[in-house]
């Protein structure tokens, strides 16, 4: 008569068969999740790009100056009541920096519009206003903001411009634009240099 049970050769074949199949399938189920990490990143850089068109309808249809009074951020106080949506939720820290300090914000705000009559620009679709920044050296503070993107940024696979990666899929960061939108992108869909064709870029 047969004995009821499973041997433990048959209970080691079926662990060895669960974990191969889980090897097998983690990248499928994992890289949806690691894809979409910069979901509340572009939702946090959308509440800013309205703070800025709050702004702008307050102040004669021009953007906020980079560094004057404090910086940008200070001037969207009004309008962007968290100070926590400046900091891109995948940067861990262990402490909350002070608005004249490095590592306040995430984001830089680009120099080329500081001060920039809004009615004045053209090309709003494709002209970014906000990215991802601050890569630990530089002085991302209320007053964060640069004129271009860095070279050096653009094959380092650790900068902001990367910052945004899954498993497996494409690094890329994420960027508003002057329309309202934002999108997240690769290094090389920005155009460096200016531009008048009507690529993506940050000159006016």
């Amino acid at each position: 008569m047969r004995r009821a049970g499973f041997t433990l050769k048959e209970v080691l074949i079926v662990l060895g068969l669960v974990v191969i199949l889980a090897v097998i399938l983690f990248p499928f189920f994992s890289a949806p999740r690691e894809s979409q990490r910069h979901v509340p990143c572009q939702s946090y850089q959308k509440n800013i790009l309205l703070g800025f068109k709050q702004y702008v309808s307050d102040y004669d249809e021009k953007l906020p100056q980079a560094t004057s009074s404090g910086g940008w951020i200070y001037a969207l106080d009004p309008y962007v009541k968290s100070l926590q949506t400046y900091q891109c939720p995948v940067v861990e820290r262990d402490s909350m920096p002070k608005p004249s300090e490095a590592g306040f914000t995430d984001y830089w705000f680009n120099r080329n519009l500081s001060g920039q009559s809004e009615r004045r620009l053209k090309n709003t679709t494709n002209l970014i206003v906000i990215g991802d920044g601050n890569d630990g050296t530089d002085l991302s503070n209320a007053s964060y903001n640069i004129p271009a993107l860095p070279p050096a940024w653009v094959l380092n696979q650790h900068s902001p411009l990367h910052r945004h990666s899954g498993n497996g899929s494409p690094s890329g960061a994420v960027y508003g634009f002057l329309d309202g939108h934002v999108k997240w992108m690769q290094p090389q869909e920005i155009t460096v240099e200016p531009s008048s064709s009507g690529e993506i870029t940050m000159y006016p």
